[in-house]
């Protein structure tokens, strides 16, 4: 979510200035055809060249002349509907803030977004007030419509956030229900784990880091398998929840760095004498991660290949995959986990500061990005 941004005074005079450019340059690809008409007498290469004239000024008048305000009110009405679903589960949320442990640093990092949100929702009802009474000239201003899209990218927060904040009373507690929140919780690490065996497949390819491959992906095995074995801990009471969570964070920052660790050693194993260039190029690539980041190209997708259903195609949260002997896609919900992410709502809020590839309390990222980096990498570093 950006921050609060106050509604600008509509202006007619910067919505005129805005359209003139615009209807200046709709006119001209009406006004050549149309003397072109009257002036020449036209071939039918000629009359090819009219058509296409007026189709691109046809196409400029709706794209920037008729089609603003109507994607504004098309904003306006997806915004309000967000803003009602979040007024309307707001009482819910309060109730399970009330549940959550204020001692448990998972507990107070939901309830220090929630606030947030809370906050951000009363502003965000009084901006919409305001654009509400917007004219169809107002549509064009280009303060207006900055307002506009920062509202359309805020507002679907509004009420993820009350998810969250159930999930965080459900599981925190141990309340009926939690075993869903745990297997939320373990979706980010579970889809980082898939592209963690992806990066494997691809650092294998029988090729020169192919042994350190097969054990990493072992070692994806194992870890795999402390998920599962984490919830059943949880349930026969041997192991607290913050506990839980908190080893969710530890393996979070250890998938980040094994993965980090095998794309550099692949690409110095796949170099040629003397060459560096790829693993440089990753370097360079991956020192400018920061967290948090808003980059849509690197989110978590809100599924996950389960690869060890087995026979039965049943994965660990019980949800069935397809038939039996393939790897069954299990959907959980980003935005609902207690744990961050890039685009947990109110992430901003949560005053995580992350500098590092195996740091970061309460905090996943997608190594989606370490792949990417990787597979740009190896290019630069091949042999010629």
């Amino acid at each position: 979510m950006s921050s609060p941004a106050a509604f600008p005074r509509p202006s007619a005079r910067r919505a005129v200035r805005a359209l003139i450019p615009m209807g200046a340059v709709t006119a001209i690809f009406f006004a050549i055809p149309a003397a072109l008409i009257v002036m020449l007498d036209l071939d039918l290469e000629g009359w090819f060249v009219v058509v296409a004239l007026v189709a691109c000024g046809a196409l400029i008048l709706e794209e920037e002349i008729i089609s603003p305000p109507r994607r504004g009110r098309r904003m306006l009405h997806r915004a309000q509907e967000f803003c009602a679903r979040a007024e309307a589960g707001a009482g819910t949320a309060r109730a399970d803030a009330a549940r959550i442990p204020t001692d448990d640093a998972h507990g107070a990092q939901v309830l220090k977004r929630l606030r947030w949100c809370e906050r951000r929702q009363r502003e965000i009802g009084e901006v919409l007030a305001s654009v509400g009474r917007m004219r169809w000239i107002d549509w064009h201003d280009p303060a207006l419509r900055e307002v506009a899209t920062e509202l359309g990218d805020d507002v679907p927060g509004l009420s993820a956030i009350n998810d969250a904040v159930h999930n965080a009373a459900t599981l925190l507690t141990l309340a009926p229900g939690w075993e869903d929140a745990w297997e939320n919780e373990c979706g980010p690490l579970r889809e980082d784990l898939g592209t963690f065996r992806e990066l494997c497949r691809e650092t294998g390819d029988d090729g020169p880091a192919a042994p350190t491959t097969d054990s990493e992906l072992g070692w994806a095995r194992v870890r795999g398998a402390r998920l599962t074995a984490l919830r059943a801990q949880l349930a026969s009471g041997t192991l607290a929840p913050g506990a839980a969570l908190d080893e969710l964070d530890a393996m979070a920052a250890e998938i980040r760095a094994r993965a980090d660790a095998l794309a550099r050693r692949a690409l110095v194993a796949e170099a040629p004498p003397g060459g560096g260039a790829g693993l440089a190029h990753y370097r360079e690539y991956i020192s400018g991660w920061k967290l948090p980041v808003d980059d849509d190209r690197f989110e978590y997708s809100g599924t996950w290949q389960d690869e060890g259903a087995g026979a039965s195609g049943v994965s660990p949260g019980g949800a069935s995959g397809g038939q039996a002997g393939e790897p069954a896609e299990v959907a959980y919900d980003p935005a609902a986990t207690i744990r961050l992410h890039d685009h947990s709502p109110g992430i901003r809020a949560a005053g995580i500061r992350w500098r590092g590839l195996a740091t970061a309390s309460q905090y996943s990222s997608p190594i989606e990005r370490i792949l990417d980096a990787y597979d740009g990498s190896r290019g630069s570093g091949k042999k010629k």
